[in-house]
């Protein structure tokens, strides 16, 4: 069966669908995402560009990005130069995936930092909540109950290369 690619704008998804029930837009797949999917072409995986992308990667693994791709590699780094889609996309996951890990640490230790004064607050709170009336308690009761189901901030610590993501058709949807 074929391969169909869709896109909403914001994710990037594949199908196996039989070629009857192919079809031009659907919903798109991403947990919580209600976006219309529209089908898009993309070349395949191993097609390879006119030019590389080129990224400088040091032994301990860190990346540097030049400003010109005839740029030489700064001392101690090592050009890599990404031909194929698949090289790129392959870039995408391990420098996203490090990205991700560095800024799930941070949120922890910001949440750990936030939760000891959000304890203490609370604490006080309740305290000078003891002299209120039954009304002034309740509310400031819910209003801790929805602070606590607020949602935490998002994670997202993605690497997209835009020249394989982003042409003239969806460029506003990077600018937003």
């Amino acid at each position: 069966m074929p391969i169909y690619c869709y896109d909403c704008g914001k994710h990037y998804f594949e199908k196996t669908l039989s070629v009857s029930k192919r079809k031009d837009s659907l919903r798109c797949e991403f947990a919580g995402c209600k976006r219309k999917a529209e089908q898009v072409f993309k070349p395949t995986h191993n097609a390879c560009f006119k030019k590389p992308i080129v990224v400088f990667r040091n032994a301990s693994g860190e990346i540097a990005y030049p400003g010109d791709p005839t740029d030489p590699a700064p001392k101690g780094y090592e050009r890599q130069e990404l031909r194929t889609i698949r090289e790129v996309e392959s870039f995408e996951r391990e420098v996203g995936s490090r990205e991700r890990g560095k800024a799930e640490k941070f949120a922890e230790a910001e949440n750990q930092f936030f939760e000891v004064r959000r304890k203490q607050n609370r604490s006080d709170l309740r305290m000078a909540m003891q002299s209120w009336s039954p009304l002034m308690r309740a509310a400031a009761e819910q209003a801790m109950r929805k602070t606590d189901e607020r949602p935490r901030k998002q994670i997202d610590g993605g690497v997209l290369v835009h020249v394989l993501h982003y042409d003239n058709s969806n460029r506003a949807a990077r600018e937003k």
